[in-house]
Order: C-alpha cells, then sequence, then structure tokens
C-alpha cells in the first residue's frame, strides 16, 4: 500500500509542474491506480428462515436377504435378572416381554421424566393459548372496545378467578390426601418387615430379641454365620427404632412435608437393613450342614415369603414419594396456568377499560410478538424434555428383553436372580419366518440404530416402487473389519410373508432411527462447530450477522438439522457461500 501512495505523491508532483500538457495523461495513471487499490471482499451467503415441521433421520444401507436363523437375545449390561418368563419350547409373539434385569431406578427416572415432558407440554399448550389470545386481543383492540366488551371481559377476569381459587383448593386437597396417606403406607411397610423378621425368620434362631440371637442350625461357612447373627440383631433394633419414630409421627397431628419426607427416607433405609438381613439369611441356609432337605426348603419359602413383602413395602414407600413429586409439579403447572389466565383476563380488562391509544395498540403488538417469543422458547423446551424422556426410556427399555420375532424359545440359559453377561445369551428364539436381511451397519451409524426400528426395503428384483415393511430384529455386538472400516451386522424381518422375496436378493435398506414432530430446524449446511461448541449466523433486522451457540438434535435425510436451543422460527439463518 506504501509503494502505490508513493507513486500517487510523484503523479501529483508531475502534474503540478506541468498539469496543461500532462492532466490527461495523470487522470489515466489514477484511475489505474484507484483499480490497483484492494478491495473489501463482498460477504456472499444466503439467508433462509429456521423452520418448523417433520423429521425423519434414516441410515441407508444395502444388504442381502437370507434364510431366517435362530437369534440370540442379550442384554446390554451385566446386571441381576430379575425375572425370565418364558421356557424352552414356549411360542413366543413380537414385542412380548421375555426378560428384564432388576430396574427400579430406571423405572423412577422415566415417570420423572415423563412428568417433566408433561410439564413443559402444559406450559406450551399455555404459551400457545396466550399467543391466540394475544392476536385476537390485538385485532380488537385496532378495531375499538365497546361497552359488551367490557362486560363480557369483566366476566372473564370474575371466571379466571374462580378457576384459581379452585385450583388452590384443588392442588392443596390432592396433596394433602397424598400426605395423609403416608402414615398408612408407613404403617403397612413396617408390618411386613417385622412379619420378615419377627414371624417368618425367627424360629431360625435363638434369643433372638436379645443383643447375642444366634442361629439355630450349623453354617458351613464362619463369615456367613457371623454376618447372619449380626444383621438379625441389627434388624431388631432397627424394627424398635423404627416403632418409635412411627409412634412420634402418628402423635404429631400435623406433620410438615419436611417431616413426612424424612419419615419415609428413613423408611427406606429401616427396610435396607431388613432385606440385606434376609438376603444373608438365604445365603446362611445355602451353607447349612445340619437341616433337613424339607427343613431347608420350608426356611428358604419363609425368607422368601418375608424378601417379597419386604420387596414389596420398598415399592409402596418408593412410589409414595414420587407421587408426592409428581402431584407437586401437576400442582404448579395448573396454578401456573390458572394464574396466567387470570393475568390475562385482567390485562384484556385494563386494555378494555383505558381505550385504545397509539400506544396501546402498538403495546397490544409487542405482546404478541412476546407471546410468539414464549410459544418458540416452551417448544423448545418441550423439545428438550422430550429428547431427555426418550433417552432415559432408551436405557430403560435396555433392561428389558422383548422377542423381535415370532417364533418359539430354543434356549434359556439363565434364571431370575442370576447376574447377566454380554457375551452369554439370555435367551435364543427360533424364527417364524422363511427370509430376513442381513446387512453390515458402518461403526459411524450403529449407535443410531436400536431393536424395533422400522425400515423400508426395496428389492433390486422388483425396483423402487415395490416397498417391504420390516423392522430391526437383532445388532451383532461384535464387530467385522470389512476393507479396513468397523462394521457391525444387524438383522431385520419382514413385517409379513411375501412369496416373491427369495434368498440372496439384494435389498436396499432405510432404516428409520428418529422422528421429530413439531421441530424446529435448519439446513445442516449452516451448523458449524468451534472447539466442540456448534453455532449458526443469524442476521438480525438491521443486516448485521452474528454468531449464536446452539444445541442441535438429529439429522433428517433432506439435509435438515434439528435444533433445540438457541433459535426460534422465522430467525434468519446465514448461510455463506465463500
Amino acid at each position: 500500500m506504501t509503494k502505490i501512495f508513493n507513486k500517487i505523491r510523484a503523479i501529483l508532483q508531475f502534474l503540478k509542474i506541468k498539469w496543461k500538457t500532462s492532466l490527461p495523461i495523470g487522470l489515466v495513471l489514477l484511475i489505474i491506480v484507484y483499480a490497483m487499490i484492494p478491495k473489501a471482499a463482498k460477504l456472499d451467503f444466503t439467508a433462509v428462515e429456521a423452520k418448523i415441521g417433520n423429521m425423519s433421520q434414516e441410515v441407508s444401507v444395502t444388504g442381502k436377504v437370507k434364510s431366517a436363523e435362530t437369534i440370540d437375545l442379550t442384554f446390554d449390561k451385566a446386571a441381576k435378572v430379575a425375572y425370565i418368563n418364558v421356557k424352552v419350547g414356549d411360542k413366543v409373539k413380537v414385542g412380548q416381554v421375555l426378560a428384564a434385569l432388576v430396574n427400579n431406578d430406571f423405572s423412577a427416572q422415566v415417570r420423572q421424566a415423563g412428568a417433566s415432558v408433561e410439564a413443559a407440554r402444559g406450559q406450551l399448550m399455555q404459551a400457545k393459548a396466550s399467543l391466540d389470545y394475544q392476536k385476537a386481543n390485538f385485532e380488537s383492540i385496532k378495531k375499538g372496545t365497546r361497552d359488551e366488551e367490557l362486560q363480557i371481559a369483566q366476566a372473564s377476569v370474575d371466571s379466571a378467578m374462580t378457576s384459581l381459587r379452585n385450583a388452590e383448593t384443588k392442588a392443596e386437597n390432592d396433596l394433602t390426601s397424598l400426605k395423609d396417606d403416608v402414615n398408612d403406607v408407613l404403617a403397612d411397610a413396617f408390618t411386613k418387615a417385622d412379619d420378615a423378621v419377627r414371624k417368618q425368620t425367627d424360629g431360625m434362631f435363638s434369643n433372638s430379641e436379645t443383643s447375642t440371637p444366634g442361629l439355630t442350625f450349623s453354617v458351613s461357612n464362619s463369615q456367613v454365620k457371623i454376618d447372619t447373627e449380626w444383621q438379625r440383631m441389627l434388624s431388631g433394633n432397627e424394627l424398635n427404632t423404627w416403632r418409635i419414630e412411627l409412634d412420634a409421627l402418628k402423635a404429631n397431628v400435623s406433620p410438615s412435608e419436611m417431616v413426612l419426607n424424612q419419615a419415609m427416607i428413613k423408611a427406606k433405609y429401616h427396610l435396607s437393613i431388613v432385606r440385606a438381613f434376609l438376603d444373608n439369611l438365604m445365603l446362611a441356609v445355602s451353607y447349612a450342614s445340619d437341616l433337613s432337605s424339607a427343613t431347608s426348603v420350608s426356611y428358604k419359602t419363609y425368607i422368601t415369603l418375608g424378601r417379597t413383602g419386604v420387596n414389596t413395602a420398598i415399592s409402596s414407600v418408593v412410589g409414595q414419594l414420587q407421587a408426592i413429586d409428581a402431584q407437586k409439579i401437576t400442582n404448579q403447572t395448573n396454578l401456573a396456568t390458572a394464574q396466567s389466565a387470570l393475568t390475562v383476563a385482567q390485562n384484556n380488562l385494563l386494555l378494555k377499560k383505558a381505550g385504545n391509544t397509539v400506544d396501546q395498540i402498538s403495546a397490544a403488538e409487542a405482546q404478541v410478538k412476546s407471546s410468539e417469543a414464549n410459544v418458540y422458547f416452551y417448544g423448545a423446551q418441550l423439545n428438550s424434555a422430550a429428547a431427555n424422556y426418550q433417552n432415559i426410556a432408551a436405557q430403560f427399555e435396555k433392561t428389558i428383553i422383548k422377542s423381535p420375532i415370532n417364533g418359539v424359545i430354543s434356549k434359556k440359559n439363565l434364571e431370575a436372580g442370576e447376574t447377566s453377561s454380554v457375551a452369554v445369551p439370555v435367551l435364543s428364539v427360533m424364527s417364524d419366518a422363511k427370509f430376513e436381511v442381513e446387512v453390515d451397519i458402518p461403526d459411524v451409524d450403529i449407535a443410531k440404530i436400536k431393536v424395533e426400528n422400522v425400515a423400508r426395503i426395496t428389492l433390486d428384483a422388483y425396483g423402487d416402487n415395490d416397498v417391504f415393511l420390516a423392522k430391526v430384529i437383532s445388532i451383532d455386538p461384535a464387530e467385522t473389519v470389512i476393507e479396513g472400516v468397523p462394521t457391525y451386522k444387524v438383522k431385520l424381518a419382514f413385517d409379513k410373508e411375501d412369496e416373491r422375496v427369495k434368498s440372496g436378493m439384494t435389498a436396499n435398506i432405510d432404516i428409520v432411527t428418529a422422528t421429530r414432530e413439531n421441530a424446529l430446524y435448519v439446513p445442516q449446511r449452516a451448523v458449524f462447530a468451534i472447539d466442540g461448541e456448534r453455532f449458526v449466523k443469524i442476521q438480525d433486522e438491521d443486516g448485521k450477522i452474528y454468531d449464536v451457540k446452539v444445541k442441535a438434535g438429529i439429522r433428517d435425510v433432506n439435509g435438515n438439522m434439528e435444533i433445540l436451543e438457541g433459535v426460534k422460527a422465522g430467525d434468519k439463518i446465514v448461510i455463506m457461500n465463500n
């Protein structure tokens, strides 16, 4: 740039000396120099709007039709088996629950996530209702206020006030009803625990209510004997302490929510001590060296009855805690809805009474825009809550084995109470179908695919117009390296038999791995990453372009990406072309 200005300076000096003869030449030179000065590059971009619509994420692959084989069913993790509902030779149907792991924690998380989805859905519905009202209100204000409209507005306020009071009363009554049930739940839980310790198993001990209870039979494992006798003493102490706590709670005419909550938490602890004692006692009976077979079976039956009662008590206490939490969430949603309706009605009445100035019309229009923003915000909240629910539900589903096909149980390798292994199939199912489709899925796509995902299949032999429906029935956990790429074998079963399907046919498969309704999305090429975080460029009303961090969801078959946070519908999304 310095050289260019030096040239300009020399030209000006030359023109100053001989301006008459050199003026035309100088003008030409100035034009040439101006052309040499670097110009700022013009931004080349396309602006599109963020939209709301339905999305479908798919994985497209090619496979082969094969004769149907036996399918091995395994859990995705090692854990204690809760139950197995079938035996070898049983016929099973698609979707039938066959076995499950112990999954109490996941069950609670699924319920909590479901409640969060419902709460978010309620907020979105409330926001949409408010938006509808604000739009109607804006139109009404532009037209002016009539006397009958004032009467209607006042009636709406009165009705909303009544609804709020009713909602407050109902919320208090519903929560009080659940709190009133706490004493009964705890009393029943105590009875079951006391029965398990002092009735079902008491005959197996001498000096059972002392500090040194002793087993009435010999145990070959000395440590198990010591632990069992210690836990019997500990369980007795826990029951005595629990009895005192329950008496104190019963004497409290109006216990606070904190007191009730602490009582249930303590109950869970007491029950856990009793359950540990019963588990160890079952082990002691297994090590008994001087019990007859009949007595051993009888003792184990008593212990099982006791454990069943204690497990039921634990479920009841946990269920009561969750019911109270869920009711509080429901109450918050209902009260917020009623309060919002009252606020809207009151604001409407004020607007009606005040008349319609230019400022009021502008304010009403602003309310519409604010309500639109709320709809976008709560829509994103609902999408986020739904995604969280789907994730937790997917984890819960991994603790359950369902039959992916119609068939017959051919093998059963585990029983309830045993620990599963990802390397050992729990069950094997022999298919009723003639054919299935086998395909190798690259490692970059395998995480998207789940058992029971639906799929569309076309066969090269019949062209793209004949579509066959299918479902994913198994995913091989072991990798197979093909041309240096790790892949995983996935099998799909046709929804129904078709005589046109033959072994060896080439199948073109589109597996639907995720769907979204009313999702907010932008073109995938508009999303870029910086230091592991995702961004889009947005153009504001003044034409300025700036980066906004977003939380992305699925990518669909049309090249769009779901946006969970950071963008609202209608935003101008910038796609850089250079």
